[in-house]
């Protein structure tokens, strides 16, 4: 019964810092849920969680635009327990998320694999020749994530524990700063860009 109390808080929390977030600065008197945000707000499937917490955190907040993160650590049982970590970019004027794509160049992926696996070379001390899987992560290359985020000084991109590397390395973010990102940033990308770092 506790379980699913708590549960029924939380999803009522999230999707009240939701109308928060967005309201904040909205243009529009009402707020209409952001999907991937509303899905997101579900409780969790599958086994009860022995512990459970959450938290948010706003990061970013502009005029135009708003950015969160919602950090969940729990255990069911086993050797440990899990963290997992959801960034969310929105657009407060919209109503609606802004993904990676949306403010990335189209063909732009390669040239953006390439600074993210350069930075993560950096994270764990590799030689830009060493393969990526002789440090700590699984494979040579690794898929660029929308599980990204605007900061004051780049855009960062997130992998939570067994995503790209074990569980020892924790949650993994690099940032790649917006002077290496200027010609891959489209005429969106940049402006938000310019936004953000202004404050």
């Amino acid at each position: 019964m506790y379980y699913i109390i708590k549960m029924k808080i939380n999803k009522l929390v999230f999707a009240l810092l939701a109308a928060l977030v967005l309201g904040a600065c909205s243009s529009s008197p009402k707020v209409s849920p952001v999907p991937s945000i509303e899905e997101d707000a579900e409780p969790p499937q599958g086994p009860k969680y022995l512990e459970y917490s959450e938290n948010y955190e706003v990061t970013i907040s502009t005029p135009s635009l708003v950015v969160f993160n919602w950090h969940r650590d729990y255990y069911s049982g086993g050797a440990h327990g899990m963290q997992e970590k959801t960034w969310y970019v929105i657009d407060k004027k919209a109503n609606e998320t802004i993904r990676r794509s949306d403010v990335f160049k189209p063909g732009s992926e390669g040239q953006l694999q390439e600074l993210i696996e350069s930075a993560l070379r950096k994270r764990d001390k590799l030689e830009s020749y060493e393969a990526l899987s002789s440090g700590v992560y699984f494979e040579d290359t690794v898929e660029i994530t929308d599980n990204y985020f605007f900061s004051r000084t780049g855009v960062g991109f997130h992998w939570d524990p067994y995503e790209i590397a074990p569980y020892s390395e924790g949650i993994i973010e690099i940032i790649l700063p917006y002077g290496d990102l200027r010609s891959l940033l489209n005429q969106k990308g940049l402006a938000l860009a310019e936004e953000v770092q202004k404050g």
